[in-house]
C-alpha cells in the first residue's frame, strides 16, 4: 500500500477501493470495521481542526453497533464486581478487571444470588 502523507486521501482509498473490494469478497464485517475506522478518523480530524462541541458530541456515539443489553446475571456480576474492583485499583495490583470480575463469578456470593434467576 502507499504511502499517504494527507488523511483526505488515505481515507478516499479506503472509500473508493478498500471497502468496495472486502464487499466483493464476502468480508462484510470487516468492511464495517473499516467504515467505523474512517467514521472515527474523519471526526478526530473534525475535533483537530477547531470543530468544538458539535464534533464532541458527534464522537460519543457509535456509528454502526449498538451497546448490548446485560442479562440478569451479568447485571448482578457488574455490581458485584464494581466494589471489589474500586478496592483493588487503589492498590498497586497487577490483575485486570476480567480477571476481577472472573473472581468474583466464582464466588459463592455471586452464585447464591443467581442461583433463583
Amino acid at each position: 500500500m502507499p504511502y499517504y502523507a494527507d488523511p483526505e486521501h488515505y481515507i478516499d482509498f479506503i472509500e473508493s477501493t478498500l471497502i468496495p473490494d472486502l464487499r466483493e469478497s464476502g468480508q462484510r464485517r470487516l468492511a464495517q470495521d473499516f467504515e467505523e475506522a474512517v467514521y472515527w478518523i474523519r471526526d478526530g480530524m473534525g475535533i483537530y481542526q477547531g470543530r468544538s462541541s458539535s464534533a464532541a458530541k458527534i464522537a460519543l456515539r457509535s456509528p454502526l453497533r449498538k451497546k448490548r443489553k446485560q442479562s440478569g446475571k451479568a447485571k448482578i456480576l457488574t455490581a458485584m464486581t464494581a466494589p471489589v474492583w474500586k478496592k483493588y485499583k487503589k492498590g498497586s495490583g497487577k490483575k485486570t478487571y476480567v480477571q476481577i470480575r472472573a473472581q468474583v463469578s466464582r464466588s459463592q456470593a455471586y452464585k447464591r444470588k443467581v442461583r433463583n434467576l
